[in-house]
C-alpha cells in the first residue's frame, strides 16, 4: 500500500491547527484527532525523520 505524502506546508499547517487548539485548551490527543494525524503516525514520523528533514540537502 502506497503512503501518503505531506508537503511542507500541510504539514506546518497541521502543527498550527494542533498547536491553535492546545492553547485553546484541548487535550493533546484530541487536537490530533481534530487535524486527522494518529499519534501513531506523528511518532513514525518523528522517528524516521521525515519531518524534520531539509529538502535539497
Amino acid at each position: 500500500m502506497a503512503r501518503k505524502s505531506f508537503s511542507p506546508e500541510q504539514v506546518v499547517a497541521s502543527l498550527r491547527q494542533i498547536g491553535v487548539a492546545t492553547v485553546e485548551g484541548k487535550s493533546v490527543p484530541a487536537a490530533y484527532k481534530e487535524a486527522c494525524i494518529s499519534q501513531q503516525k506523528l511518532r513514525d514520523e518523528l522517528l524516521n525523520g521525515e519531518m524534520l528533514e531539509k529538502p535539497g540537502l
